[in-house]
């Protein structure tokens, strides 16, 4: 029986390829297969019911190339076991290369705001009447109208030093019932040494019977303070003949009335520390005129010195004045100033 089985399997693809002799190479690899067949089995005499899948197995292992007609004729007789194509082993699948995934930027940590430098100078405000016997908020509203609405009070502002250095009061403005008023005019130059104090009263009228008498007396001074800095100023004034302006000769004739003479003002830093200039200014036979603009630099360094110069014309043969008034004022750098505030009550 098997005999006979096996020689219907070889008997169809010789048919077949008589079918398909047209091509030569076909015929030729597939006559090859059956005869190697064919040799092995009359050697391993198998009897363990071989079928032709045999045949399949065995042209797969030949790994031979046929055409995809060849291809569809073998698959008709043997089914989906046979492949005609070769049979090779695929390259291996290479791992996918995965980009790198970045380290995390941590967030940027702010550096410390470093804490602002305590103010060496600080203030107490306080209200009392004239005659000191009570204080503002002891007040009581009025209600009869007239005079007796105005009470005169004294506010006094204490500025205590609680630094190492000296220190000037540059500016002092009171802030009451919503109006501001700048009273550094109102006294002389303050220095306060390490520890000292310094009193500035300031005498003011309140009308207690209008409005709510705390948005009356409430008040916030605002001040700035700094090292004390000083500057002096010169004054020279010489003819174009080099003569200094009070020694100036008497014309010859007419023709020598008119000479050109030449102001110069110099402002030398005599403090401690470097300043600023904030204002210079000068009067002279009642003209008035702001030199600040002509200065190179408002900065000024201790000791250095700066000066500005003008020019003008003037007739000899009249009787002349040459006396000038000038008025500078320097404060320290920005950054060596203070700036603070207290309130009453």
């Amino acid at each position: 029986m098997m005999q006979t089985f096996l020689l219907v399997a070889l008997f169809v693809p010789l048919s077949a390829a008589a079918k398909v002799s047209t091509d030569f190479k076909f015929e030729t690899t597939v006559n090859s297969h059956v005869k190697q067949l064919r040799r092995q089995r009359r050697v391993q005499q198998k009897k363990d019911g071989s079928t032709v899948e045999d045949l399949a197995q065995h042209v797969k292992r030949a790994g031979t190339t046929m055409t995809k007609e060849d291809e569809v004729f073998w698959n008709r007789i043997l089914g989906d076991e046979l492949s005609m194509e070769p049979v090779r082993t695929p390259a291996p699948t290479k791992a996918p290369v995965v980009a790198p995934v970045p380290a995390p930027v941590p967030a940027p940590v702010p550096a410390p705001t470093a804490a602002p430098t305590p103010c060496p100078v600080i203030i107490d405000v306080d209200c009392v009447s004239v005659d000191g016997s009570y204080t503002c908020t002891d007040i009581q509203p009025g209600t009869s109208g007239g005079a007796d609405c105005i009470v005169e009070v004294e506010y006094s502002y204490t500025f205590t030093n609680v630094g190492d250095d000296v220190q000037r009061i540059y500016a002092l403005e009171i802030t009451r019932g919503g109006v501001t008023t700048d009273i550094t005019d109102t006294f002389p130059i303050t220095d306060i040494s390490p520890g000292g104090q310094a009193f500035i009263l300031e005498s003011v009228e309140l009308d207690i019977c209008t409005g709510d008498l705390s948005s009356i007396w409430d008040t916030e001074a605002a001040f700035v303070t700094g090292p004390p800095c000083d500057v002096e100023v010169t004054i020279a004034c010489e003819s174009e003949d080099g003569d200094e302006c009070r020694s100036i000769p008497q014309a010859g004739s007419p023709d020598e009335c008119l000479l050109d003479i030449t102001y110069t003002y110099t402002v030398t830093n005599i403090g401690d520390v470097d300043a600023n200039i904030i204002l210079f200014t000068r009067t002279r036979n009642g003209e008035f005129r702001d030199l600040i603009g002509l200065l190179p630099d408002t900065f000024l360094a201790v000791s250095d010195d700066t000066n500005v110069q003008e020019t003008e014309e003037i007739d000899r043969c009249v009787q002349q004045s040459f006396a000038t008034n000038t008025v500078v004022a320097q404060i320290p750098n920005a950054d060596l100033l203070c700036e603070d505030v207290g309130f009453y009550p």
